[in-house]
Protein backbone atom coordinates (compact mmCIF):
# COMPACT_ATOMS: atom_id res chain seq x y z
CA UNK A 1 0.00 0.00 0.00
CA UNK A 2 2.92 2.20 0.76
CA UNK A 3 4.84 1.71 -2.27
CA UNK A 4 1.57 2.84 -3.94
CA UNK A 5 1.05 5.98 -2.71
CA UNK A 6 4.56 6.74 -3.10
CA UNK A 7 3.68 5.94 -6.81
CA UNK A 8 0.52 7.55 -7.34
CA UNK A 9 2.34 10.80 -5.82
CA UNK A 10 5.31 10.21 -7.79
CA UNK A 11 3.16 10.41 -11.39
CA UNK A 12 0.80 13.08 -10.02
CA UNK A 13 3.61 15.42 -9.72
CA UNK A 14 5.44 14.12 -12.99
CA UNK A 15 2.59 15.67 -14.66
CA UNK A 16 2.02 18.58 -12.75
CA UNK A 17 5.60 19.52 -13.65
CA UNK A 18 4.53 18.29 -17.63
CA UNK A 19 1.81 20.79 -17.91
CA UNK A 20 3.92 23.65 -16.53
CA UNK A 21 6.19 23.42 -19.75
CA UNK A 22 2.98 23.64 -21.78
CA UNK A 23 3.41 25.96 -24.71
CA UNK A 24 1.22 29.45 -24.05
CA UNK A 25 -0.92 29.64 -27.07
CA UNK A 26 -0.46 33.56 -27.22
CA UNK A 27 0.71 36.58 -24.97
CA UNK A 28 -0.74 37.60 -21.62
CA UNK A 29 -0.80 41.03 -20.08
CA UNK A 30 -2.28 43.31 -18.10
CA UNK A 31 -2.96 45.94 -20.71
CA UNK A 32 -6.01 47.65 -22.11
CA UNK A 33 -8.38 44.61 -23.50
CA UNK A 34 -8.34 46.25 -27.15
CA UNK A 35 -4.75 46.28 -27.21
CA UNK A 36 -4.36 42.79 -25.74
CA UNK A 37 -6.98 41.37 -28.40
CA UNK A 38 -4.54 43.28 -31.08
CA UNK A 39 -1.19 41.21 -29.52
CA UNK A 40 -3.17 37.98 -29.51
CA UNK A 41 -4.41 38.52 -33.18
CA UNK A 42 -0.98 39.49 -34.23
CA UNK A 43 0.35 36.39 -32.42
CA UNK A 44 -1.71 34.03 -34.08
CA UNK A 45 -1.11 34.67 -37.13
CA UNK A 46 2.42 34.77 -36.69
CA UNK A 47 3.15 31.44 -34.73
CA UNK A 48 2.45 29.50 -37.71
CA UNK A 49 3.43 26.49 -36.85
CA UNK A 50 2.04 26.80 -33.20
CA UNK A 51 5.22 25.58 -30.89
CA UNK A 52 4.66 28.91 -28.99
CA UNK A 53 7.26 30.92 -30.63
CA UNK A 54 8.35 33.44 -33.44
CA UNK A 55 10.94 32.53 -35.56
CA UNK A 56 12.42 35.16 -37.81
CA UNK A 57 11.03 33.63 -41.09
CA UNK A 58 7.57 33.48 -39.58
CA UNK A 59 8.51 37.17 -38.64
CA UNK A 60 8.61 38.08 -42.40
CA UNK A 61 4.62 38.21 -42.33
CA UNK A 62 4.21 41.79 -40.38
CA UNK A 63 6.91 44.26 -40.92
CA UNK A 64 6.59 45.63 -37.36
CA UNK A 65 8.12 42.31 -36.18
CA UNK A 66 10.62 41.77 -38.96
CA UNK A 67 11.75 45.42 -39.13
CA UNK A 68 11.72 45.18 -34.94
CA UNK A 69 13.06 41.36 -35.09
CA UNK A 70 16.89 42.54 -33.33
CA UNK A 71 14.79 44.47 -30.50
CA UNK A 72 12.11 41.93 -29.94
CA UNK A 73 14.65 38.88 -29.69
CA UNK A 74 16.00 40.23 -26.53
CA UNK A 75 17.26 36.66 -26.03
CA UNK A 76 18.80 36.56 -29.51
CA UNK A 77 18.16 33.29 -29.76
CA UNK A 78 16.82 33.60 -33.40
CA UNK A 79 13.01 32.64 -31.70
CA UNK A 80 10.81 35.61 -30.42
CA UNK A 81 8.83 34.08 -27.01
CA UNK A 82 5.73 35.46 -26.01
CA UNK A 83 7.35 37.66 -23.13
CA UNK A 84 9.89 39.11 -25.67
CA UNK A 85 6.91 40.19 -27.58
CA UNK A 86 4.61 41.35 -25.30
CA UNK A 87 7.18 43.26 -23.36
CA UNK A 88 8.43 45.36 -27.25
CA UNK A 89 4.36 45.97 -28.35
CA UNK A 90 3.47 47.24 -24.45
CA UNK A 91 6.47 49.57 -23.16
CA UNK A 92 5.62 52.78 -23.05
Amino acid sequence: MKLLTILSIAVLSTSAYAGDAAVPAAPTMDAPATETTDLNTKWKALDVDGNGTVSKEESAADPDVSGNWDAIDTSQDGAVDPQEFVRFFTKS
